[in-house]
């Protein structure tokens, strides 16, 4: 079986390790070869991510063809050694469970009104909404700007399931929550494949061009993040539980 090669999007050293043993460590200069790449400007994303990886690989050869990735799942919960015992469950999983425990911790709250989100809420009750999701870049969990809510500071569920309860009253409920609970950043390792090196390349591109990190990362992460599609992350897979201070 051909060994898979890991890509770690940690942080710029890590994600130039990634890039270095994609191309079998054959080619020191290859980061700096790529920083130095001239997009036209007039190019979108997509266009620019695909640019950038045919030049390389007319310049260095084509890249191995077998991927896993490190991935960073950010989310909210009072224990994380749950995730230690059942893995990062997907929405149906976890629906029953965090809405028995939403109950308990509702106790004196009153549902008045219609909850804001109820529309957007019962479009996500199919397949392709089951989850779990995370990120390819570490700085985009932790820094999720550009993205759709922050799952750090609220998981989207747990909210949606505050406003089946409460209406227009759930951030009554999603305030106890948050003052029992802690945020987390869990990484994980899963399949990956070549599209997901290609943003790696971008990325590093854009930081030579004088992007900050975390706009780097947000840049080239588009169309880049897991949806294991109701597939639960195994308690195996885990590789790291890191509490987020803001």
């Amino acid at each position: 079986m051909t060994q898979k090669v890991l890509l770690d999007f940690s942080n710029t050293k890590s994600i130039e390790d990634s890039v270095l043993r994609s191309f079998n460590n054959k080619y020191p200069d290859l980061v700096s070869w790529v920083k130095e790449i001239q997009i036209p400007d007039e190019k979108n994303r997509q266009e620019k991510d695909d640019y950038i990886f045919d030049l390389v690989c007319n310049q260095f050869g084509n890249p191995v063809s077998e991927y896993e990735a490190v991935w960073f799942h950010a989310t909210r919960v009072e224990d994380s050694s749950s995730f230690l015992r059942e893995g990062i469950l997907p929405t149906s999983m976890a629906y029953e469970k965090i809405k028995s425990h939403l109950i308990d911790l509702s106790g004196g709250l009153k549902k008045y009104g219609d909850y804001e989100h109820s529309g957007s809420s019962s479009d996500k009750k199919n397949d392709k909404d089951e989850g779990p999701f995370a990120r390819l870049f570490k700085y985009v969990a932790f820094s999720p700007v550009g993205v759709e809510g922050n799952y750090l500071e609220m998981p989207e569920l747990l909210q949606d399931i505050a406003g089946e309860l409460l209406g227009g009253n759930y951030e009554q409920l999603t305030a106890r929550f948050s003052k029992i609970s802690k945020s987390y950043v869990i990484s994980f390792k899963d399949d990956a494949d070549m599209t997901h090196l290609s943003r790696g390349l971008y990325y590093l591109n854009l930081i030579g061009h004088g992007y900050t990190e975390v706009d780097a990362a947000d840049t080239a992460n588009f169309g880049g993040d897991l949806n294991a599609q109701g597939r639960n992350i195994l308690p195996s897979q885990i590789i790291k539980i890191e509490e987020f201070c803001a």
